[in-house]
């Protein structure tokens, strides 16, 4: 896949062109992203773009690699590292809403007399929340994570990781990534309307805070308390969208 990605990005570059048709661009993303989109030309640049998005997404994705990392010292102690880590097997949903920047080289392949192609290709990030499900049930990320999450005091027993964690009502994370961007514009000469059709590979990092409050360990046969135990959820995976744009151009 990876490989793949490469040899599409480097005949674009190889093909594309100087001339630019427009400065500004405004209008929507549909199809597996969905939301606001804007597009104009870098100053004193006359090929490189910055694509300002606000989308929602929606992918599938079929197992995690997650980390459960405590904040306090006590609870790092008694796993003997900072993280319980494990791999989740199961099919999820991930939905976010987030703000994606892109910076693109763009230029011209082909003209005919109707309209003008172009090709454009370039890095970008991603921010903004998000909320994961596994897939065909609409259970959450606390029911993923049940087995740490079941009420908000947790008494520890040695050799007994399976219970007792603050089962947060909040169903949403942070996520942030990277990506590309690549795809194809089409502009019509006898319209202000252009039609483009994107695809984002790129990597995304799920995390998520939680406030265990007052918890009680028993490390060594010793209780020792924690007034307001930390930790916060995480996991990465292959983050990609792609779609169909549709902007006004000025």
């Amino acid at each position: 896949m990876k490989k793949n990605i490469m040899v599409i990005a480097l005949v674009m570059i190889s093909i594309i062109a100087n001339a630019q048709e427009y400065k500004h661009s405004v209008g929507v993303n549909v199809g597996g992203m969905n939301g606001l989109s804007y597009k104009g030309l870098l100053p004193k640049c006359s090929n490189w773009y910055v694509t300002m998005d606000l989308n929602t997404t929606v992918s599938v994705s079929q197992g995690m690699s997650w980390a459960f990392t405590y904040m306090n010292p006590v609870m790092q102690i008694y796993l003997e590292g900072p993280a319980k880590c494990g791999v989740n097997d199961d099919q999820f949903v991930y939905w976010t809403f987030a703000g994606n920047p892109n910076f693109v080289y763009q230029g011209k392949m082909a003209e005919g007399k109707t309209l003008s192609l172009y090709g454009y290709i370039g890095p970008g990030i991603s921010f903004g929340m998000m909320q994961v499900s596994r897939y065909g049930n609409g259970t959450t990320m606390e029911d993923a994570w049940k087995f740490m999450e079941e009420t908000r005091e947790a008494h520890i027993q040695a050799g007994d990781l399976s219970t007792h964690y603050y089962n947060s009502t909040n169903p949403y994370g942070f996520k942030v990534g990277a990506n590309a961007s690549m795809g194809l514009e089409l502009c019509l000469h006898n319209s202000p309307i252009s039609i483009g059709f994107d695809f984002r590979p790129g990597w995304g990092c799920y995390m998520k805070p939680y406030h265990l409050g007052k918890v009680d360990y028993i490390v060594q046969g010793a209780t020792l308390t924690d007034e307001n135990a930390q930790a916060y959820a995480s996991f990465s995976f292959f983050d990609w969208s792609a779609g169909m744009s549709i902007r006004y151009r000025f």
